[in-house]
């Protein structure tokens, strides 16, 4: 049976990982060192930002007996899906006023305005 094992964490971390990355066409192609050091100056570059990054990866394997997974899942030879900058945006509020939803709606839209709580 096919798994996937997915890993998404520290952007240079997870793609220190990966062997090779899916291009916006859809192809997989092997990650070169060019292309590495590429990515590390983007991801660098969002850090500069105040951006948090992540990258997110995933491999296939086969299970090697029966419907289980094995126990440990391999977190080498990755193939990188995307790198994303993520803004966090800390609002304080009174704790009553936070739990209501309209409230967490109006707290997003101050964080960014196409920010949408669900």
């Amino acid at each position: 049976m096919l798994f996937a094992h997915v890993m998404q964490g520290a952007a240079e971390m997870v793609l220190d990982r990966c062997t090779r990355y899916i291009e916006s066409d859809g192809s997989t192609v092997d990650l070169s060192d060019e292309k590495k050091k590429e990515l590390g100056n983007m991801i660098s570059s969002m850090a500069d930002k105040g951006l948090r990054t992540l990258c997110l990866s995933y491999r296939d394997y086969q299970a090697d007996s029966g419907d289980e997974p094995p126990e440990e899942s391999p977190d080498e030879d990755l193939t990188a899906c995307c790198v994303v900058g993520i803004k966090v945006c800390v609002v304080f509020m009174r704790l009553p006023l936070l739990l209501e939803k309209n409230n967490l709606e109006q707290t997003a839209q101050v964080c960014h305005p196409s920010t949408h709580v669900i």
